[in-house]
């Protein structure tokens, strides 16, 4: 999923474990912004807060090891882009 500003993915069920592939770019945004990726369980609970960053850009992996159904949203200004893989 790619984006900006607040959006969250649709629900998805995983057995085991599995991770989020995400990255940022603040480029357009002219300047530092924060981004987050936050977990939340098909209840609306928050088990993880699975991206906490600030800057002008990044990427990284983020591993979750446990099965359910989950649905991610992402808020930063900054443009976007995630990856889940099971």
């Amino acid at each position: 999923k790619t984006g900006s500003e607040i959006n969250n993915t649709a629900s998805f069920t995983t057995s085991g474990d599995w991770e989020i592939d995400w990255s940022y770019d603040c480029t357009n945004f002219g300047q530092s912004g924060n981004f987050g990726i936050f977990v939340f369980n098909s209840d609306g609970s928050l088990p993880d807060v699975a991206a906490n960053q600030h800057g002008t850009k990044g990427a990284d992996v983020s591993n979750e090891h446990q099965g359910g159904t989950y649905y991610l949203e992402m808020d930063s200004p900054c443009d976007w882009h995630v990856i889940v893989k099971g």
